[in-house]
């Protein structure tokens, strides 16, 4: 493919507006990227408060890694399979803070502090 005589170099991704687009039949985003770019956030934020009361964590973990998870999600049709890989993103981000296991459901500790599940 030719541009201006130029020849461009065909990839299986691109990294536009923050996403990762990736090339195929379809419109699709890789999600890896924003899960990463979540748990580097989120491990950052409680590294730094560790001491800190536990809603305090979660106000600073809402308000500062939360819109990484969920930048542009209005825009993209995401198929139920991308939607549970970043809610068990945000349920992560629950079981850290309020020291549950990985085996432990998160939903009902979401629903007493205010906050609703991720695909809602």
């Amino acid at each position: 493919m030719l541009l201006d005589e130029t020849r461009i170099a065909w990839v299986n991704d691109i990294k536009y507006l923050g996403m990762v687009l990736m090339s195929g039949a379809n419109f699709q985003v890789d999600c890896t990227y924003i899960k990463r770019k979540f748990y580097v956030a989120c491990n950052s934020v409680l590294a730094g408060c560790k001491y800190a009361d536990k809603f305090v964590k979660l106000s600073l973990v809402k308000s500062k890694c939360l819109p990484l998870l969920t930048y542009c999600l209005g825009a993209l049709v995401l198929t139920q399979s991308k939607v549970r890989d970043l809610s068990v993103c945000w349920n992560d981000c629950f079981r850290k803070i309020f020291k549950y296991n990985r085996w432990e459901s998160v939903s009902e500790l979401q629903q007493c502090c205010g906050e609703p599940s991720f695909h809602i």
